[in-house]
């Protein structure tokens, strides 16, 4: 009965998608978004830089074919580095930056192991490994860790080979443990954050802040705010339209496909610093500093997007909006539930109006 346990318990961990859109959701609202993406975009600098650098050293390969493979190599890491000093990538850039970058790496080391030299690189994987182990699903966890300790193992036959086995056996064995054992348990340690974060900020489905979430992530947003004369804070609320009729028509399955596609809309079209959330069962918001005709032109694209998507469903939006004067001690919670409930009141005069429209608190339809 244990063995059948353990065996569903991997195959669940095996099909969950990882923890991507959350984790980068919790780090913004939290305020560790720069500083976050500074840190990865730096580790894949420094994994571009290893194999050019390697070129002025006398343990960098001699072959020009391998000093040819170790330019592109490492050009092509310090590329991917700058993606992350640009802007966050999706889950699936995030992929493909993960899936190039360590097939660089392991195409870097080629040439050392093919003139028996030590592929130092090869460490390189453990940074890689513990980014996939904290963000990624298990597939991709399993099949970067096979492509390392396959590399690493190739360096152990090549120093065996030049007569160094047990220097060889040493070596590989902590490289070996360096990309298995530190990134198991940073797994371990993320999910362990991931369950305590999805019961108190984050929306297990979409990966949004939920409610608590979004209340913490104003606070940070407006405690960040530049010093300026004063503060336009804006507030979207967005309901899904006849979302009951999608749940008893086609069924609940049919209805978390439709939050969790909006959720991706809202978070697309929304200013990078925006705090986006589900607040309610089909009720989302969006939070931002700016004024409110930005909002509305948020709104509109996100509404465009879903018509653009064909869809089979409608949103109505409500848009509320304060200015604040610099420097003002701000009651956070208050002032967010104040201008929700204001937006809640503009979105249910566009549901009255036939849904699929943006209303502004105070005014007309735009």
């Amino acid at each position: 009965m244990r063995r059948r346990e353990l065996f569903d318990s991997i195959a669940r961990s095996w099909r969950e998608p990882g923890r991507y859109d959350w984790l980068v959701q919790l780090v913004q609202a939290n305020g560790y978004g720069p500083a976050t993406r500074l840190g990865i975009a730096l580790a894949s600098l420094a994994i571009g830089a290893w194999p050019i650098l390697m070129l002025v050293s006398p343990h960098g390969v001699a072959g020009s074919a391998g000093r040819v493979v170790s330019v592109s190599c490492g050009v092509l890491a310090l590329l991917l580095g700058c993606w992350w000093l640009v802007r966050w990538p999706t889950r699936q850039e995030s992929k493909f930056i993960v899936a190039v970058l360590n097939t660089s790496i392991a195409v870097g080391c080629v040439p050392y192991l093919l003139e028996g030299k030590s592929a130092i690189g090869t460490l390189a994987f453990a940074l890689t490994v513990s980014y996939v182990a904290c963000v990624h699903a298990l597939p991709l966890l399993v099949a970067i860790l096979s492509l390392a300790s396959t590399v690493i193992v190739a360096g152990i036959v090549s120093s065996a080979m030049s007569g160094d086995v047990a220097g060889g056996l040493a070596d590989g064995f902590l490289r070996l443990a360096s990309v298995t054992v530190v990134p198991m348990t940073v797994r371990t340690l993320v999910d362990l954050l991931g369950e305590t974060a999805v019961v108190s900020d984050i929306d297990p489905l979409t990966g949004l802040a939920n409610r608590r979430g979004l209340i913490r992530a104003v606070r940070q947003l407006v405690g960040s705010a530049p010093n300026e004369n004063h503060l336009d804070v804006c507030v979207t609320m967005i309901d899904i339209d006849n979302f009951k009729e999608i749940n008893d028509t086609h069924g609940h399955a049919a209805g978390d496909q439709v939050l969790v596609a909006l959720a991706a809309m809202l978070r697309k079209e929304s200013p990078g610093e925006a705090v986006v959330a589900r607040i309610g069962g089909e009720e989302f918001a969006i939070v931002a500093l700016c004024e409110t005709v930005g909002a509305v032109r948020v709104a509109e694209d996100v509404r465009a997007a879903v018509g653009a998507a064909h869809t089979a469903f409608t949103a109505s939006f409500g848009v509320s909006a304060i200015r604040l004067p610099s420097g003002a001690a701000v009651d956070t919670i208050g002032l967010t539930e104040r201008l929700l409930a204001s937006a809640d009141e503009a979105m249910y005069l566009a549901k009255r109006a036939g849904g699929d429209r943006v209303e502004v608190t105070g005014s007309g339809p735009r």
